[in-house]
């Protein structure tokens, strides 16, 4: 998306209100990101968790918080090369969505999720605190954005 919008010669001059908004958006990704990667970090040093899944945190409410940060960060930096392209370059604003959904693909659909969620599968299917923990924790987006 940024490289779009910086070869571009329709680009909206300034920053406005779009902008800074879809910047929280990317600062509110990266934070959740870097926040659950700290807490299963944490989790996995100490020892007494040898062989335990991690559930608390963020990770009590999705069961795959970091990728949704990244999805976030990936999606506000397509808004905001969106928002400063204007309406004068249509092709180049598809092109810069296409990125964030190029990442959700790979992340839900190819790598990350399917394979974290078969290695858990394997791991834990007979606990039934694991089995609690999928009925109950949504995969991606977390429990605070669901009705």
């Amino acid at each position: 998306p940024v490289y779009l919008l910086n070869g571009s010669h329709g680009q909206v001059p300034g920053l406005n209100a779009g902008d800074w908004t879809f910047a929280a958006l990317w600062a509110f990704g990266f934070v959740f990101e870097v926040t659950a990667d700290i807490q299963k970090y944490v989790f996995k040093s100490n020892l007494a968790n040898k062989g335990k899944f991690i559930q608390s945190g963020l990770w009590s409410v999705s069961r795959h918080p970091n990728y949704f940060g990244e999805i976030v960060m990936w999606c506000a930096m397509a808004g905001l090369a969106v928002n400063g392209l204007g309406s004068s370059t249509p092709g180049r604003a598809i092109g810069a969505c296409t990125s964030p959904l190029f990442v959700t693909y790979l992340l839900t659909k190819m790598s990350g999720i399917p394979i974290l969620e078969k290695m858990g599968n394997d791991r834990w299917a007979k606990d039934e605190a694991y089995q609690k923990y999928k009925k109950t924790t949504p995969v991606l987006v977390p429990k605070l954005f669901h009705r």
